[in-house]
């Protein structure tokens, strides 16, 4: 009975029975979550209103989807004073450059700005009252912006440490090239 009770088993890894479920980025066909990149910005934000939308590749349309669920996010953040500002941080059709390779294409770096205006169109159609601030990931700070960082430094800089993979990287896992997170800020 001693020798019984000294003895332990190895408890079960709870994590493997049931993986934790996660929020539906808008517009993916694959059923993935909002990134834990993409609520770490939020959180640096303060913000809690936070969701990741999957553009078609070469478009900057968004899908009725992404619509709705763009609009049931300002609804809840707007109950709760969230609704001041939207921080739109958008990707090309690849990922963002890295900081001692050339920046990418033209088409490349005015394909991240339509995303954003189409976003910044939608949201100012939907509640008009929302000052929108777009950060293009297809473009990085250069010149006197290295040297005094702006917020786009900052930001790219937290994603880069989260792992994020820059242009010519093959980690698909953690890819962002044709998405855009949207987060709300009071």
């Amino acid at each position: 009975f001693l020798i019984e009770a000294c003895s332990t088993k190895a408890p079960k890894d709870p994590g493997k029975a049931s993986p934790p479920k996660s929020p539906k980025i808008v517009g993916a066909s694959d059923g993935s979550g909002i990134s834990f990149d993409a609520r770490q910005l939020a959180n640096e934000m303060e913000s809690n209103y936070v969701t990741e939308i999957l553009f078609p590749k070469g478009s900057a349309k968004l899908s009725e989807p992404a619509k709705n669920s763009l609009r049931h996010l300002m609804k809840q953040a707007g109950k709760e004073g969230f609704l001041k500002k939207a921080k739109l941080i958008t990707w090309a059709d690849k990922e963002m450059p890295t900081e001692k390779k050339e920046s990418l294409s033209r088409d490349e770096v005015a394909l991240a700005k339509k995303r954003n205006d189409a976003l910044t169109v939608f949201i100012q159609s939907s509640h008009g009252k929302v000052e929108v601030d777009p950060l293009s990931m297809a473009e990085r700070s250069e010149g006197l912006r290295k040297i005094f960082p702006d917020e786009r430094a900052r930001i790219q800089e937290s994603l880069d440490e989260a792992g994020i993979p820059e242009n010519g990287e093959k980690n698909k896992a953690l890819s962002k090239a044709s998405r855009s997170i949207i987060i709300f800020t009071r």
